[in-house]
């Protein structure tokens, strides 16, 4: 099934056991640690890739990938990714205000996910409803 070119993602964090596994309960749904909230996201263009790729550049200041221990990589990279394909966020999302990376990497990998189609959910907005979300990007 192609990706939607917009697509939302329901994201929490889930509590896990010794090996990383989620917690389930009885009936089955997993453990909610915290729950983030519901995203909007659309598929990057190769004008998108390109400009994430020199804000990421700005965020490691420079530096070589190689030179950088993988959690700040992916930490630059979701700083450069999330304010451009964010379409919509929950009300309290403040990506510059976020302390736990668990939060930060959740929604990466749910944007990460949407964008390979699993558990994406085709999203069809008015023209009229597009929210303008961090750096005045428009989804």
């Amino acid at each position: 099934m192609p990706v939607p070119e917009k697509f939302s993602k329901f994201i929490a964090i889930y509590e896990t056991d010794s090996t990383g596994q989620p917690l389930t309960k009885p009936d089955g749904s997993k453990v909610v640690k915290k729950e983030i909230g519901l995203f909007i996201f659309r598929k990057p263009t190769v004008r998108d890739e390109m400009d994430i790729g020199v804000q990421r550049s700005i965020n490691l200041k420079g530096r070589p990938v190689a030179e950088v221990d993988s959690a700040t990589f992916l930490l630059a990279d979701a700083f450069a990714r999330l304010p451009i394909l964010t379409v919509q966020a929950p009300p309290d999302w403040k990506l510059e205000e976020i302390a736990d990376g668990e939060v930060i990497m959740a929604v990466l990998n749910a944007l990460a996910e949407g964008e390979t189609g699993e558990g994406a959910q085709p999203v069809a907005e008015p023209e009229s409803e597009r929210k303008v979300v961090a750096h005045g990007r428009r989804g």
